[in-house]
């Protein structure tokens, strides 16, 4: 897994506004919500990404996150607090994800 403290999409002086940008906005009048607002033991099936390229290519480095896609159902299994990594169930494995990249992942509440 890669070292977090080095990573630029995870570290908290770089905050990116995804509750306001206009993908987010279209996702929550679509009535999703994201997976870091999800609580432990949550579950959705992902409808979309964020449209970013940033965010997108931090998504799909091989061996950190599954390779989220439309129609995949994820559980939250654990959360760290003040918005630290979230533990997942995505495709049968477990993946520690930061919290940006759950802030990107846009799902429909199953439970």
């Amino acid at each position: 897994m890669e070292d977090k403290d080095k990573c630029t999409t995870c570290l908290p002086f770089e905050p990116f506004d995804y509750i306001n940008t206009p993908g987010a906005r279209a996702a929550r009048e679509a009535g999703l919500v994201n997976l870091a607002e999800l609580p432990e033991g949550g579950k959705g099936i992902v409808e979309r990404i964020s449209e970013t390229d940033h965010d997108l290519d931090h998504l799909v480095r091989i061996g950190q996150n599954p390779a989220f896609v439309k129609g995949m159902e994820v559980t939250v299994l654990a959360k760290s607090p003040n918005s630290g990594p979230v533990i997942i169930q995505a495709g049968g494995s477990i993946y520690d994800i930061c919290n940006d990249v759950a802030s990107v992942v846009w799902v429909e509440k199953t439970a």
